[in-house]
């Protein structure tokens, strides 16, 4: 153990990173842009990462509108109990050990709706 980490603990115990230790690391981040369509209707879009990953990673996924919100997020009407509004990402292994991130933006109401950015990060375990 060379150069260990310590942490102490609210509890008042000590908890030590010391390189042996499994923590996720991030193998790939980068934003996907969902374009804009017209509603009622589904707008997606996807990217295809060589990671080597051959089972399905943990990942974190947030829509960048007015505000950065964690995915899956919809927008509900509360008169009705009806999605209106709905912002989604999913993650899968394709091709045996590529990564696929699809994203998708769906709206119940009929008009113009804007194309949104979508930020991904795709997690795997590592020794720290």
């Amino acid at each position: 153990m060379s150069n260990p980490i310590q942490i102490m603990g609210t509890d008042g115990s000590t908890r030590i990173i010391d390189g042996v230790s499994d923590v996720f690391r991030i193998a790939a981040t980068g934003t996907i842009v969902v374009p804009s369509f017209t509603g009622p209707g589904t707008s997606t879009n996807s990217v295809t990462l060589s990671l080597g990953l051959t089972y399905q990673p943990a990942w974190l996924g947030f829509v960048q509108n007015a505000v950065s919100r964690a995915l899956p997020y919809y927008v509900v009407d509360f008169s009705n109990g009806t999605v209106v509004d709905g912002y989604d990402m999913w993650v899968d292994v394709v091709g045996g050990d590529q990564t696929q991130i699809t994203v998708a933006t769906s709206t119940k109401v009929a008009g113009s709706f804007p194309g949104f950015t979508y930020r991904y990060y795709i997690l795997q375990q590592a020794a720290f």
